[in-house]
């Protein structure tokens, strides 16, 4: 039940030691509230290098530096930050130390920047996309076109929506999580639907194939009835293209 907070979230309790938890997903921090996912992680929303103000202590103790650019500002000083001036890259590109990203956290804090980023959305994004996928299937199978063109209108208009508004309340949802899944399930539903329609115009093919050869042994056995020697001269005639045909196909003439 201990509380260890890290440099930046230390820097702001020692202006005030008041942390509230309205929920498990909730901080407030000198009465600035943000949300957590169930990891209790955040993402940071970084800024532009020029935000970035570095000041050399030199500069300070030889009172080159105007205080009106300090006054009611907090002021990390890096030689504080030892262990923690490990270079990482950002989203932004840029390559930022221990320091800046402080500095980074603090000001979100204190401009509700933070965003957070549930879990559950994976997960609810995975199961939504494969459930559309179904639909665009259906409509393939269908014939409707132009319903299949609406609901992808749809879909991105309304999960671009939910994204811009939840991004208003500090919610990030990755459209990834939902488009990347649903290309990678309609694209194996594809699959396997064209799979089930080469295997049905097989079947069709050999059941055309089959009624054939049955209409033309009813033609031979008709014929026998009447003339001997027509009846015997169709049963011939089909042995020998039976015998000619297989010839071509195992001389790969005709292999399909």
């Amino acid at each position: 039940d201990t509380i260890v907070p890290a440099f930046s979230l230390a820097n702001l309790l020692a202006l005030d030691k008041n942390i509230e938890f309205p929920s498990l997903k909730s901080v407030i921090i000198l009465g600035h509230q943000f949300h957590i996912n169930s990891a209790s992680e955040v993402l940071l929303s970084f800024y532009q290098p020029s935000w970035y103000k570095r000041i050399s202590a030199l500069d300070i103790l030889e009172d080159k530096v105007p205080k009106e650019q300090l006054l009611g500002k907090i002021v990390l000083v890096g030689t504080s930050l030892i262990g923690d001036n490990n270079k990482h890259i950002v989203t932004t590109g840029e390559m930022l130390n221990g320091t800046d990203i402080s500095a980074t956290i603090i000001e979100n804090i204190l401009n509700d920047h933070l965003i957070c980023q549930p879990n559950i959305l994976k997960i609810v994004n995975t199961i939504l996309a494969f459930l559309i996928s179904i639909m665009a299937i259906i409509l393939i199978r269908k014939y409707a076109h132009f319903m299949l063109a609406i609901l992808y209108i749809l879909v991105f208009s309304i999960s671009f929506l939910i994204t811009y508004i939840s991004f208003q309340y500090g919610i990030y949802i990755s459209i990834s999580y939902f488009w990347v899944p649903l290309f990678m399930h309609f694209t194996i539903l594809s699959i396997a639907v064209l799979y089930l329609n080469d295997q049905e115009q097989k079947n069709y093919y050999q059941e055309l194939s089959n009624s054939h050869s049955a209409a033309l042994e009813s033609m031979v056995l008709v014929a026998g009835t009447k003339d001997f020697e027509t009846g015997a001269h169709l049963t011939r005639t089909k042995e020998y293209m039976k015998l000619l045909a297989n010839h071509m196909k195992e001389h790969i003439v005709y292999s399909d």
